[in-house]
């Protein structure tokens, strides 16, 4: 039982000493553990900041004890001062010493339990800031606290001696100079040798010199440091590496240690095969950190723990894996809403190690009110263990779209390979058969309505952002080029080309997103109408958002959409913070269609408009309103749009 706790419950008192109680249950209670039990409550008291805070005990019987609290006034912090300091503010120092961030711009002040612990951590916390920034002697005394006659307030005066901010001098690197210009790696110091000298900066310098040395094979690099502050210059301290750095290693091959061995599903040689290409080569951890990263990504392994096993015998190193792998199928359901779909419902079926090859065979299918689609996709990363990645992908769908419907059915297949970490170049071929249902539209504007189109193409992308589905800095530039042939058994022939450009700005804690796209489609041979399913079409949720989906841009007579041989588009979006995960946006689009090449850019179509995003980790979910600045007769004034993703 416990007695006089007025600002405490008995619940939170409980928690507080679980640890001796626990104790008691177990081995009985006597008057150790009676003892401690009123000790852990004194010090809980104490750190609620009842600095004054006393806790008694009584055994009323064999298994009975009484807790008898006083706990005295809360104590909060008063006047917090420092004496010697020139380097941090008072405001720093404090938030430091006791351990709380006061909020800018508010109302009041926070007030601030003192708790004698705290404040003595703050001192150390305060001595680490410090010598962070250089000031190795500094000297931060014990804090001095006077307690108010009532002891409800606390003043904390703190004094201290910064001394001497140490800076890096004369830097030398000596021994197995092995790479000129000597520049190139002083360069990569620099970092390091700009900021106060620290001992954790002659550490992480060292450190990057080992790094240099071993990504030019040298794995068994040792490099010795001289450098003492006691002989620093006007706070300058000279500092001396010494490389040592052995002969050069190559990568060997490949041990793998499954953890588990009865759960194995892979072929035996998949790990092996993955980093056959590094079998021979100049060590590299780059090179092997790129090729560990996507070895993980393929999700195949729930554990993958590497060793590097070094033999200076041979001047090679074996790579030693501790294996798990994970669970390779998976079946998933998804819901989502469309402006133009409606209600979605979609199922996936994953096999991740199909046939245990380790390739991944998915199934998807999707349906809504406008839309049945079902796909089958395999793809290969390392075809026939190479550097190249086969994307294949065979599909049917049914689909009403907003002036006409189309029945579609094809199979795509690309091959694809990276160069370096930016830039992937593929080629692939196409091969569709579509079957085209008017809604009205006048037939001459129709185009073909039963074709088949194969055609061959390449894409070229180069993708510096940061991230591919919730991109916050860099850009993204891609171009896809393909020609469709009677040579190839296509029943129309034409040559298009698209590009798109996507630029990420970061102000600040908001965002500005840039974007360019556009394309033409050329009709060859005696092709005088393309078939309206492969024009362009314009307006919508993630082209010009004062219309809806695919109604900007060329109409019959009878005012539907009919699409176009060219198209544009250009938006301008500022995405700033409201609450939590939820954003705003403000946004600019603007874009073109012609009918036909003659036409040039056609007609021009403008949005302004305001949005929310809410961000999930595979993207934001995006409500938007454009209006319509340049409302021609027939136009809208504006529209909404409800969808999923970045709009470009």
């Amino acid at each position: 039982h416990v007695q006089g706790n007025e600002h405490l419950s008995d619940a939170e008192i409980r928690e507080a000493i679980e640890e001796p109680l626990e104790m008691i249950r177990e081995s009985g209670l006597n008057l150790a553990l009676a003892d401690d039990l009123a000790f852990f409550l004194e010090v809980y008291y104490r750190k609620q900041g009842y600095s004054q805070a006393k806790v008694t005990y009584k055994l009323t019987g064999p298994e009975s004890l009484l807790l008898i609290a006083e706990e005295g006034p809360l104590t909060q912090i008063g006047k917090v001062t420092f004496s010697g300091n020139t380097a941090f503010s008072d405001e720093r120092l404090k938030e430091l010493l006791t351990g709380v961030a006061q909020p800018r711009r508010a109302r009041r002040i926070v007030e601030i339990p003192y708790v004698e612990d705290n404040i003595s951590d703050g001192a150390d916390r305060i001595r680490g800031l410090y010598r962070s920034e250089g000031y190795l002697d500094v000297e931060v005394d014990e804090p001095e606290v006077t307690l108010s006659a009532d002891k409800t307030r606390a003043d904390v005066s703190v004094a201290l001696e910064e001394g001497t901010q140490y800076r890096f001098g004369k830097l030398e690197v000596e021994g197995d100079l092995l790479f000129f210009p000597r520049e190139r790696l002083l360069k990569e110091l620099e970092p390091f040798t700009s900021r106060p000298y620290t001992p954790l900066a002659v550490t992480n310098i060292q450190r990057k010199i080992i790094y240099f040395y071993r990504s030019h094979g040298y794995y068994m690099v040792e490099v010795d440091v001289e450098s003492d502050p006691e002989r620093a210059v006007n706070g300058e301290v000279p500092s001396r590496f010494i490389v040592h750095s052995g002969r050069p290693y190559h990568f060997d091959g490949v041990v793998e240690r499954y953890l588990k061995p009865d759960q194995r599903r892979l072929r035996p040689g998949f790990l092996q095969a993955r980093f056959r290409s590094l079998h021979g080569k100049l060590y590299s951890p780059t090179a092997l950190e790129e090729r560990y990263r996507s070895v993980m990504a393929t999700g195949l392994y729930s554990n993958l723990r590497l060793k590097q096993v070094p033999k200076p015998e041979t001047g090679e190193v074996e790579l030693h894996f501790d294996v798990e792998e994970a669970k390779a199928r998976e079946l998933g359901f998804s819901v989502g809403f469309g402006s133009l779909e409606g209600l979605i419902l979609g199922a996936q079926y994953t096999d991740r190690n199909f046939l245990g090859y380790g390739r991944p065979l998915v199934f998807r299918s999707e349906i809504s009110q406008y839309l049945l689609r079902g796909e089958l996709s395999y793809t290969d990363p390392w075809v026939f263990d190479t550097n190249y990645t086969l994307r294949t992908r065979l599909y049917a769908m049914n689909q009403d779209l907003t002036d006409y419907g189309k029945l579609e059915s094809g199979l795509f297949g690309e091959l694809a390979r990276k160069m370096g970490e930016h830039l992937e170049i593929s080629a692939f071929l196409l091969t569709r058969g579509v079957l085209v249902s008017s809604y009205g539209i006048d037939p001459i504007e129709l185009g073909p309505t039963e074709y088949v189109v194969n055609s061959v193409g390449t894409t070229l992308t180069l993708d510096f952002r940061d991230s591919v589905l919730n991109p916050s800095k860099g850009w993204v530039f891609t171009t896809t080029n393909d020609v469709a042939l009677s040579a190839l058994g296509s029943t129309v022939e034409f040559y298009r080309s698209t590009a798109r450009f996507s630029y990420y700005q970061p102000i600040g804690k908001t965002l500005l997103a840039i974007g360019a796209r556009g394309g033409i489609i050329v009709p060859l041979g005696d092709e005088q109408s393309m078939p309206i399913d492969e024009r362009f079409f314009n307006g919508g949720s993630r082209t010009i958002r004062s219309y809806v989906e695919r109604s900007f841009g060329p109409k019959d007579r009878y005012g539907h959409s009919i699409g176009g041989e060219t198209f544009t588009v250009f938006n301008v979006e500022h995405i700033f913070p409201i609450a939590g995960d939820l954003k705003g946006a403000v946004f600019v689009d603007a874009g073109t269609t012609g009918r036909r090449l003659d036409d040039g850019f056609g007609e021009f179509g403008m949005a302004v408009g305001l949005g929310l995003r809410y961000a999930l980790p595979i993207g934001p979910i995006r409500i938007d309103y454009g209006h319509n600045p340049i409302q021609r007769k027939g136009d809208p004034s504006g529209a909404w749009h409800f969808s999923f993703g970045f709009a470009f």
